[in-house]
């Protein structure tokens, strides 16, 4: 560009960035052109008038697939570049141009960009637009992501994570309140034995009045500590590998999966303590300690009644739709994917640069409304 700004009528092989690919473009077009490297004129230039008329068909490139060829037809972005062929022949022209030109001209870099697109949207399904006439292609990854009616960006698919979530929390939930409810009884429980001891053995039952500090201080540190950090870690890891999640299936399984790191510790404890101490451990009574009235405790640990019930409803109900909508927003949200998905593979929508490049129709008509969240792509 600043090339073509300097001198106006004629690009030159001065390229101060060594990094980019604009010298083996130049040398290509060269070819292409018909001027070989003897050819005289300064640093080797090409007439920015030949270039102007080698634009439309490089303008093809951004493509990239020639699997896309079918679509760009039936949405009439070919007939301005092949004005003078038919239908058919423009389509095949087009998959020869992706498949040949551009790759001769902008080399392992256009290579590359087709190797990302088939991996990143997925395998070419064809089918046949009745409204058309004509073959189109939708690639399986924006078609799951945008264009199916269970894909991920529908409200049926927001509603199932919602409720996926609503579950999630609620088993963290109760993992969160019993460690609490541990800080409480060990903060609380009291450290003198009395005339009677720690531990009191009547009827084949154990009740712990109370404990030194030294175990105290030791299950804090090596038991509710760690514990602590792991519940909040496993409930933060867990919303955000739902988040993630990108089909039914997907999130299903996260679900199953969270469901069993939930229970680890329940199985390590079933599986490694002796069945001498499971006896014992089952012979213990429940702690009781006593509660102060001044507010000194959260009240997720003391309180009770329905307006407990009803805060923490509320609570979870708030978390996952703020979750939700931080997930489904943004520039890195859900949307913006499925946006940037159907303008990477698709060519589709008001904001995407290729469509705009190509012109002609903003979508197929049978594909024209994706989905209530995306809005008009026209």
């Amino acid at each position: 560009v600043e090339e073509a700004v300097n001198y106006s009528i004629y690009w030159t092989a001065r390229f101060p960035n060594r990094h980019s690919n604009l010298s083996s473009v130049h040398k290509a077009l060269r070819e292409l052109l018909g001027y070989s490297d003897g050819a005289p004129g300064r640093h080797a230039a090409l007439p920015l008038s030949k270039l102007s008329a080698e634009q439309p068909v490089l303008r093809l490139c951004m493509a990239v697939d020639p699997e896309i060829c079918p679509n760009l037809e039936v949405r009439e972005m070919l007939s301005d570049i092949f004005p003078s062929i038919s239908g058919e022949d423009r389509i095949q022209r087009c998959a020869d141009v992706l498949e040949e030109h551009c790759l001769s001209v902008f080399g392992e870099r256009f290579a590359l960009y087709q190797a990302r697109k088939r991996l990143l949207c997925g395998e070419a399904i064809p089918a046949w637009s009745p409204m058309a006439q004509a073959r189109e292609t939708v690639f399986s990854q924006s078609f799951a992501y945008v264009t199916s009616r269970d894909s991920v960006v529908r409200p049926l698919y927001a509603m199932f994570l919602f409720m996926i979530l609503i579950i999630w929390l609620s088993a963290m939930l109760r993992e969160i309140r019993e460690v609490l409810m541990w800080w409480v009884v060990v903060v609380r429980l009291p450290t003198d034995p009395g005339t009677e001891g720690h531990v009191l053995v009547a009827n084949k039952k154990i009740k712990i009045e109370s404990a030194p500090m030294s175990h105290k201080v030791f299950s804090i540190a090596a038991i509710l500590i760690p514990h602590t950090v792991i519940a909040a870690a496993l409930t933060y890891a867990g919303l955000e590998l739902l988040m993630y999640s990108d089909d039914y299936f997907q999130l299903v399984s996260n679900s199953v999966a969270l469901a069993f790191l939930s229970e680890v510790d329940d199985m390590l404890f079933a599986a490694v303590v002796s069945d001498r101490d499971h006896h014992v451990m089952g012979r213990v009574r429940p702690l009781v300690v006593t509660l102060p009235r001044n507010g000194r405790f959260p009240c997720c640990c003391i309180c009770s009644g329905p307006m407990q019930t009803i805060a923490y409803i509320a609570g979870m109900v708030v978390v996952a739709a703020a979750l939700e909508y931080s997930g489904y927003s943004g520039q890195e949200g859900k949307l913006e994917y499925g946006r940037q998905l159907l303008c990477f593979c698709q060519i589709i929508g008001s904001q995407c640069t290729a469509a705009q490049v190509f012109s002609g129709r903003a979508t197929l008509d049978d594909v024209s409304s994706l989905s209530i969240f995306l809005g008009p792509l026209r």
